[in-house]
C-alpha cells in the first residue's frame, strides 16, 4: 500500500508522504506538539475569534470561532493554501456566499460574512450547526430505516430544489413586453423591472418589478407575471400624450390630461397647448414625472373632455388667474367657457354655431352661460 500523504498543520497544505517539512511554511511534520497546533486558533479575524478546527475538504478548512461583541459561535471557513492562487476557486468561494444568500432556505448553511487573511487566504463566516455528520451518525448506529430515511431525503430534496430554482435553468431568460408602448422602448420597460440581467425566476417579485416600470413617465399601469420555467410577460399601459406646456430655455413639455410631466425636450410637440396664469404670473411646467400646480385644474378638466367634434381645432387652453377658461382655435376663434361647470352643454352650444352659424368677421363665441351663446368680432 502506498504511503498517504500528510497535511502541514499550520497551512492545510497536502505534503507528499515522507517530506519532512512542509514546502509551504516550513513547519517540521514530524514533531508531535507541532502536528497538534493549529497557527489559526486563537487569532482575531476581524470581530472573530478561532477557537478550533473541526473540519475540511478539498478546498477549505473549517473552523469553530466566536463572535467576540456578542459570544456568538460562528463557523469559519478558510480556503486552502493550495488553491489559494486559483482564482477561479476564490470566484468559486464568493458565489457560494451569493447563492447561498440568495436561496435564504432553513436546509442550507446561511453565510453572513466574508473575509481575508494577513497571508492572503480568503474565508466565509456561516452560521455554526449544532449536531453530527450523517456519515459518524451511521457509524454508531447502522443503517437508517426507510421510515427514518424518508423525512431526511425529504429535506435534501426541499433544500436542493431550492437551490436548483437559483440556477440558470430557472431564469427569467425569456422576457415579453406587451400592451401599446410607442413612447416607452422594451429595453426600458426590462430594465426599470429588473429583468435586463436575467434573475433567477424565483426571487422576481411581480408587485416590486411592476411598481418600477410604472415609475417610468410614459407608463400609467404594468402588471408582471411569471411563466415557469424561464419567462416573464410585462404588460403595460401608457399615458396618453394630451398637451403641451411652454417651459424655461425654450423647452417643452408633454402632459397627460391629468397634468403629469411625461417628457421634455426643445421641440414643441404637435398638442394643444396648455397657459395658464397663477396669481403670481404664469405657472411653468413640473419636471418628468412631476404633477403642474393646482391652478392648471380647470384646463385639464377640460381637455379631458373636449368632444370630437372640435377638439382638433383647439390650438391652445388658456386659464386666467379667476380659474375662467378660454380655447385658441386653428379658424382664429377664441371660445370662452368661464369656469368649468356644465362644460357639456356648453360644448353643445360651441358645436352648434361652428356647424351651423356664419362666422364672418366673427372673433370670439362666447359660452360663459350654457344655451345662450353669443358671437362677437
Amino acid at each position: 500500500m502506498m504511503p498517504r500523504p500528510s497535511e502541514c498543520p499550520a497551512c492545510g497544505l497536502e505534503v507528499p508522504a515522507g517530506q519532512r517539512y512542509c514546502p509551504r511554511d516550513g513547519t517540521d511534520l514530524t514533531d508531535e506538539t507541532t502536528l497538534k497546533t493549529d497557527p489559526l486558533i486563537g487569532r482575531h479575524l476581524g470581530e472573530y475569534v478561532v477557537k478550533d478546527r473541526i473540519g475540511q475538504g478539498g478546498m477549505g478548512i473549517v473552523y469553530e470561532g466566536e463572535q467576540v461583541s456578542i459570544g456568538k459561535r460562528v463557523a469559519l471557513k478558510v480556503l486552502r493554501p493550495d488553491v489559494t492562487d486559483q482564482t477561479r476557486e476564490v470566484r468559486r468561494l464568493l458565489q457560494e456566499a451569493r447563492v447561498v444568500n440568495a436561496i435564504g432556505h432553513r436546509g442550507i448553511v446561511d453565510i453572513f460574512g466574508v473575509g481575508v487573511l494577513p497571508d492572503g487566504r480568503n474565508y466565509l463566516v456561516m452560521e455554526y450547526l449544532q449536531g453530527e455528520p450523517l456519515d459518524a451518525w451511521l457509524l454508531k448506529h447502522g443503517a437508517l430505516s426507510a421510515r427514518e430515511a424518508l423525512p431526511i431525503f425529504e429535506e435534501i430534496l426541499v433544500a436542493l430544489g431550492a437551490g436548483l430554482l437559483h440556477t440558470p435553468w430557472f431564469a427569467a431568460q425569456v422576457v415579453t413586453v406587451t400592451g401599446a408602448h410607442p413612447n416607452t422602448p422594451d429595453l426600458a420597460i426590462v430594465g426599470a423591472a429588473g429583468m435586463a440581467h436575467h434573475p433567477p425566476l424565483i426571487s422576481v417579485d411581480p408587485g416590486l418589478a411592476a411598481a418600477r416600470v410604472e415609475s417610468l413617465p410614459f407608463i400609467a399601469s404594468a402588471q408582471v407575471v411569471r411563466h415557469w420555467p424561464d419567462g416573464v410577460t410585462i404588460h403595460v399601459t401608457e399615458r396618453k400624450p394630451v398637451l403641451a406646456m411652454a417651459g424655461p430655455a425654450a423647452s417643452w413639455s408633454t402632459l397627460d390630461g391629468y397634468g403629469r410631466t411625461l417628457a421634455v425636450g426643445p421641440g414643441r410637440p404637435v398638442l394643444p397647448v396648455l397657459i395658464v396664469h397663477g396669481p403670481a404670473g404664469p405657472v411653468p411646467p413640473a419636471p418628468v414625472g412631476g404633477t403642474v400646480p393646482a391652478a392648471a385644474g380647470p384646463g385639464l378638466a377640460v381637455a379631458r373632455s373636449l368632444p370630437p367634434a372640435f377638439a382638433g381645432q383647439v390650438v391652445s387652453i388658456t386659464v386666467a388667474a379667476d380659474g375662467t377658461v378660454s380655447l385658441a382655435l386653428s379658424s382664429n376663434l377664441v371660445v370662452l367657457l368661464g369656469t368649468v361647470s356644465d362644460l357639456p352643454a356648453k360644448y353643445e352650444d360651441v358645436a352648434a354655431i361652428i356647424a351651423h352659424a356664419p362666422l364672418r368677421g366673427a372673433h370670439t363665441i362666447d359660452v360663459t352661460v350654457p344655451q345662450s351663446p353669443t358671437v362677437g368680432s
